[in-house]
């Protein structure tokens, strides 16, 4: 029988579940469900992984409150090294790991999961922008010229990251899915901003090999 992994994103009036699991990992701003679901059970040591773009982190400060308020046991940063002691004390004063994952590793990392690898990463990506060839192009000039290929996006890139670790269990996911669509933390409506990223995941989730496709439930 297989273990249970949660994953908390950032959907807003995500569903909290009230039975155990082995571990909980959250992504960005989704430590905040998290902190909510391991404050109902304070006799169970779960441990708690928070995976947060480095951008997000630096520039959202929603986002920054909840990951120092929840105090995971360990942050993954996607993207550049920051320097943690600028940007939160809190967490430079803490005793949390801390881990660095740039954009180049994250980027190779995720290309196990699809059956085309890096082809299918690559091809996601041109996805971004759909309704417009001159915004698709300009875009993927933009990615060549920053040498910045995200991928995934944070909540879908923690999944699979928490299938890798634990390759014994089934991922749930909580404030996560493929529709796209505002964080609860974020107070712009979705129509001041296009949030784009999920045309990347769809793409991708349609490539992921079925040995993680079946281990991930959206809940």
């Amino acid at each position: 029988m297989l273990g249970k992994i949660y994953v908390f994103g950032s959907k807003p009036n995500t569903i909290i579940p009230n039975d155990t699991s082995d571990i909980v990992f959250s992504a960005n701003g989704g430590a905040y469900y998290a902190s909510k679901y391991l404050s109902n059970l304070p006799e169970n040591k779960i441990k708690h992984i928070n995976i947060s773009t480095d951008q997000g982190f630096i520039k959202i400060p929603k986002l920054r409150e909840y990951v120092e308020n929840s105090i995971p046991d360990k942050i993954i940063f996607r993207g550049n090294r920051i320097k943690i002691e600028k940007h939160s004390k809190i967490i430079s004063n803490s005793s949390i790991d801390l881990e660095y994952q740039s954009y180049i590793s994250q980027f190779l990392f995720q290309r196990k999961f699809f059956k085309k690898g890096i082809f299918d990463l690559f091809l996601a990506e041109m996805n971004y922008e759909r309704d417009s060839y001159i915004n698709q192009f300009l875009y993927v000039l933009k990615l060549f010229k920053s040498g910045v290929f995200l991928g995934c996006s944070t909540g879908i890139y923690t999944a699979l990251f928490a299938l890798s670790k634990f390759p014994n269990h089934k991922v749930y996911l909580y404030g996560i899915s493929l529709s796209g669509g505002r964080q609860f933390y974020n107070n712009q409506k979705i129509s001041d901003k296009d949030f784009k990223r999920y045309n990347i995941d769809q793409v991708l989730y349609k490539n992921l090999k079925n040995e993680f496709k079946n281990r991930i439930v959206f809940c």
